[in-house]
């Protein structure tokens, strides 16, 4: 007889894949080991690489030997062959949590779109007993409420526990002036995040300012070579991948947050993660981000792709330093309320607890 809940957490490729398998950290240790035993569910393949019926075979009988009495999937698409498996081994209760919607990535080739909208997504919706939604984006799209209406909540992810976060002497290190404006993106350095447009950006920036990237991604290199003058100048600084407790000790001794990602964010957690270091953000108006954002007040939000709002949003915070700190602190106000910690943890209980 177990005197606790068995909760199994999806994670795909557990230790590689970062943002995901950052919430299911989160969540574990929210509660501890009080209420809940957590369990993870190690997804080493993906099906993209050894077949799905291989995947979905191996997670089949490691959630048989455990038999969990729920399990937490991550991801639509990412989630599809955990699904099927949790529901072959019979799982009696299967949340899925939202990361995003692969058939909205545009990139991507149309059949493809096609096979996500049509098979992948539908299937994995039908097959979940609960649906986590963790925006109001994704909760009103229009496959979710297809496929889960009556399935779906809205539960925010819980956003990174900042109040220990003490400063490292970031800006006496690489020789920043204590009054320079510090604008720092975090995310994978790919050109569908936005980090070409802001590449491009910067080389038009006359002001004096620091922009610090953090994170890996495939345009590294090639954002790389297009800075080189900028980065020989310590205009620009990468700092490649960093653990989410150095992202915010980066965070509490910068200026400004930027992110212009091209794509449908279904939350945009590192937006909040830096009001909680109060700063403000610029960020495209896109998907979940203008829940994340207060235009004006908070920060900016631009059009995905428009290079000179961009530009301009930036140039303000250079010649409005004062401006800066003042929306950086009502982003802190705001996201603490919209996004309180202990609200969102109760409502992850709630979901758990329900028949």
């Amino acid at each position: 007889m177990r005197d606790r809940p068995v909760i199994m957490l999806h994670y795909v490729k557990e230790g590689l894949v970062r943002s995901p398998n950052i919430i299911f950290d989160r969540i574990e240790k929210s509660f501890g080991d009080t209420a809940y035993q957590f369990v993870h569910l190690n997804q080493k393949n993906l099906p993209s690489e050894v077949g799905i019926v291989k995947v979905i075979r191996e997670l089949y009988f490691e959630i048989r030997n455990v038999k969990p009495d729920i399990i937490h999937i991550s991801g639509i698409a990412e989630g599809l062959a955990c699904m099927i498996a949790a529901t072959f081994a019979k799982c009696p209760k299967r949340i899925l949590i939202t990361h995003g919607l692969s058939s909205e990535i545009k990139r991507q080739k149309c059949y493809k779109r096609m096979v996500f909208k049509y098979l992948v997504e539908p299937i994995t919706l039908l097959l979940a007993t609960d649906v986590q939604c963790n925006s109001c984006f994704t909760y009103h799209h229009k496959q979710i409420k297809r496929f889960a209406n009556k399935k779906r909540r809205m539960i925010y992810n819980i956003p990174s526990d900042v109040c220990d976060v003490e400063k490292i002497g970031f800006r006496e290190k690489f020789k920043i002036e204590r009054n320079k404006q510090v604008f720092v993106s975090v995310g994978r350095i790919e050109k569908d995040k936005g980090f070409e447009d802001l590449a491009n950006v910067i080389k038009e920036i006359k002001g004096d300012s620091c922009f610090v990237i953090i994170g890996e991604g495939n345009y590294l290199e090639e954002m790389r070579k297009k800075l080189k003058n900028e980065i020989n100048n310590k205009k620009v600084i990468f700092l490649g991948k960093l653990s989410n407790r150095d992202v915010n000790r980066i965070l509490l001794e910068s200026s400004v947050f930027v992110l212009p990602t091209l794509l449908f964010e279904t939350f945009g957690l590192v937006y909040i993660e830096a009001a909680f270091m109060r700063l403000p953000s610029i960020g495209t108006d896109r998907g979940a981000v203008p829940e994340v954002i207060e235009n004006k007040k908070s920060g900016f939000l631009i059009e995905p792709g428009n290079k000179s709002q961009l530009k301009a949003a930036i140039n303000y915070f250079i010649t409005n330093p004062q401006k800066a700190k003042e929306m950086g602190e009502f982003a802190y106000k705001w996201g603490k309320e919209k996004f309180e910690i202990e609200k969102i943890i109760q409502q992850i209980s709630n979901m758990y607890q329900e028949e």
